[in-house]
């Protein structure tokens, strides 16, 4: 019996290994005992690096923390979303506390609309008629002119034209409207929405009750550090 080339093994390998991978980190999102076992072994890890080094550990549990973060994007859409509102919530928060401040919001924020975006064009199998639709309603159509002004704006020489501060905000104005069009595509019916109110009023109030504790109790000397420096 002839032996296969070693590049078709190597294709048929990979192509194997592909289908694990897809079938456990995308299909049953870590639900099976593969799963188990990697994060078994990830919990063992970072408890050994935590005691060694805390720099290192917290650092390397970022990066997973980030890499399951993508995936959970890209294959629960309607998760990510969600990841997205408690990120814009409390993320400034979390910078002051963990990072004196220094932290990258609005990049991971950015990062955060566009994997989910992503995740609905990889899942939903009603992309372009939710974007057709999307696109012709009044108002995201007032939207979308008002952008494409800002972008015309910005080769105008007698404005800014495209300074820092102006591609910041076209930035952020994209990404709004990949918000509100992820949201068209999610919030489909009364449950979905129905959910989206009660969590926006659950950190709405969260929010709330913190302000009032900063009123009562003054900064924090986490918080009034970082003011003083």
């Amino acid at each position: 019996m002839p032996r296969a080339p070693l590049s078709k093994s190597g294709n048929s390998w990979s192509r194997r290994l592909l289908e694990v991978f897809y079938r456990v980190f995308i299909e049953k999102k870590f639900n099976s005992w593969p799963g188990y076992v990697v994060f078994g072994c990830m919990a063992l890890m970072f408890a050994v690096l935590l005691r060694h080094d805390v720099v290192l550990g917290v650092g390397l549990f970022g990066v997973v923390a980030a890499f399951c973060i993508v995936v959970l994007c890209l294959t629960a859409v309607e998760v990510g979303f969600y990841v997205l509102i408690f990120y814009g919530f409390f993320s400034y928060y979390f910078s002051r506390l963990f990072f004196h401040g220094e932290l990258s919001v609005g990049i991971f924020f950015d990062s955060l609309v566009l994997l989910n975006f992503l995740g609905l064009i990889i899942n939903g199998g009603e992309f372009k008629p939710n974007m057709r639709a999307f696109i012709k309603i009044p108002l995201v159509t007032f939207i979308l002119l008002t952008l494409c002004y800002n972008v015309v704006e910005m080769f105008n020489p007698n404005s800014m034209g495209a300074s820092s501060t102006n591609i910041l905000a076209l930035r952020k104005f994209i990404g709004y409207v990949l918000i509100l069009f992820t949201g068209y595509c999610l919030f489909d019916d009364y449950r979905r929405i129905r959910r989206y109110l009660v969590t926006i009023w659950v950190v709405a109030v969260v929010s709330a009750l913190y302000g009032c504790i900063q009123q009562w109790h003054g900064y924090f000397n986490f918080e009034m550090s970082l003011i003083l420096s």
